[in-house]
């Protein structure tokens, strides 16, 4: 499971956004491999994956960080997080954090766009939470959906 997170206002505009880790991105391939680790291009459409060795078997993991055991670390997969704050002083600032089901079937501008018309009308962060899974489950995530959105309103 993957957490996003960003940071945005009443107006839809993003502030701040996470890095997604993904195996494919240039960075985290090259610490990857820098650090034993092996990625592969799997399936019919570019896909990329970090081929895990575990005993005399072989998996290929989707994501680049996670929490794993020391074994699986040494072969290139991270759990060190990104780590950042976020002033929010302004009514209208809002917080979001994630998971990928949401993330791959929203952009970040479309997330924000989507919870800056809703605070708009309530400040239930809740039934917003809520919507935004209802919404994304319409266009199709076939991945986990939790979503935490944080308004300072």
């Amino acid at each position: 499971m993957r957490l996003d997170s960003l940071g945005a206002d009443i107006g839809g505009n993003v502030k701040l956004a996470s890095h997604d880790h993904k195996p494919s991105d240039a960075i985290e391939m090259k610490r990857i491999q820098e650090n034993g680790g092996q990625v592969v291009c799997v399936g019919k459409e570019v896909s990329f994956r970090v081929t895990i060795k575990l005993g005399s078997d072989s998996y290929n993991y989707a994501v680049a960080r996670s929490l794993e055991v020391e074994e699986v670390r040494r072969q290139g997969i991270s759990a060190k997080a990104d780590l950042f704050s976020v002033k929010m002083d302004n009514a209208g600032d809002f917080l979001v954090i994630a998971t990928d089901g949401l993330i791959d079937v929203f952009d970040n501008n479309e997330i924000c766009e989507f919870i800056a018309s809703r605070l708009l009308t309530s400040d239930s962060v809740d039934i917003i939470s809520e919507d935004l899974i209802k919404a994304a489950l319409k266009r199709g995530a076939a991945d986990n959906l939790s979503v935490v959105v944080y308004s300072a309103i």
